[in-house]
């Protein structure tokens, strides 16, 4: 990752997508991945009829809400988390080289890798820790019912530019979620090895510098700050973990449809999060698009049709 190191600023070589010409790497035309962040989380934050479903959502999860905050707090924190985190994915080290054009082709979709960054830092060191204290220890959330929530906006970072229908069925891509058959439908190594480079902490600090300035952020600023995860040396996780995730969050949230087959459920939470993830990653696709059109981009299949259907 020499261009990357070389750079003064390494941020400003992280490419949010690939241009139709040639570019040097720290040519400033392309949109970078700090600005492709920023956009979206401000873009996202403005889905006022989304949030206000989302909000009431996880004010279904809860129950009743103890300490007398506003559920539209929690839903502007979800939202922005997948915002923020959502291409997140691109900054790993294959992306880049296709985004600079040394690859001809990405090695896995940036969506799955987005999920590899979150399973690495929610698996080390103590960042999940600071999830659960947020939600549990500030919120009165149960355990159970905070890591709902993680896996509901972590789904919607999975499906942002596919989307698996468990509730109508017959939309999936493939039929039976593992690993293994998510890797043959997407044409990945499951050996394949992730690398993110230390700089793409870099890259969170100056998307979370443009952020906090954000008007729309002033309502959760002091809540979304120590869910930035920047790491201080190299990542390196391998595909298959990611995607044994993904099979986990398809299991978790989309079993429960076959309860009426036999299937036992473990909690009845589940419905309600399974509709929490399908909002948010409404929500993420529309944001995303709006953003893409701005820069002068059609946007992905996913979130064109979504956009369509919504009249957005």
């Amino acid at each position: 990752m020499s261009e990357i190191e070389g750079c003064v600023d390494a941020y400003r070589a992280y490419l949010s997508f690939r241009p139709n010409t040639m570019q040097k790497v720290c040519e400033e035309t392309a949109e970078r991945l700090y600005e492709h962040m920023v956009n979206v989380v401000s873009t996202i934050l403005g889905l006022e009829d989304h949030r206000a479903v989302i909000s009431r959502l996880v004010r279904k999860l809860h129950r009743g809400f103890a300490k007398g905050e506003s559920y539209d707090v929690i839903a502007n924190i979800l939202l922005y988390f997948v915002a923020l985190y959502h291409d997140i994915g691109k900054a790993e080290l294959h992306y880049q080289l296709y985004a600079h054009r040394k690859l001809g082709r990405p090695v896995i979709p940036h969506n799955l890798a987005s999920v590899a960054y979150l399973v690495y830092s929610s698996t080390r060191g103590d960042w999940y820790t600071k999830w659960l204290q947020l939600f549990v220890e500030r919120f009165g959330f149960d355990p159970g019912i905070a890591k709902d929530l993680f896996m509901a906006a972590t789904t919607a970072i999975a499906l942002h530019h596919e989307y698996f229908d468990y509730v109508d069925g017959g939309l999936s891509l493939i039929d039976v979620i593992t690993p293994m058959t998510i890797a043959y439908a997407k044409n990945v190594d499951l050996s394949l090895v992730l690398h993110f480079h230390k700089t793409v902490s870099d890259v969170l600090n100056e998307a979370w510098k443009n952020i906090e300035k954000l008007s729309v952020l002033s309502q959760i600023k002091e809540y979304v700050a120590d869910l930035l995860y920047t790491p201080k040396n190299n990542i390196e996780i391998e595909a298959s973990e990611a995607l044994e995730y993904v099979s986990t969050l398809h299991y978790e949230l989309g079993g429960w449809v076959f309860a009426t087959e036999g299937i036992e459920v473990s909690r009845g939470t589940l419905p309600t999060a399974l509709s929490l993830a399908e909002v948010l990653t409404w929500a993420l696709a529309i944001a995303d698009n709006r953003v893409a059109q701005a820069r002068g981009s059609g946007g992905s299949w996913f979130s064109t049709i979504v956009s369509q259907y919504y009249g957005v």
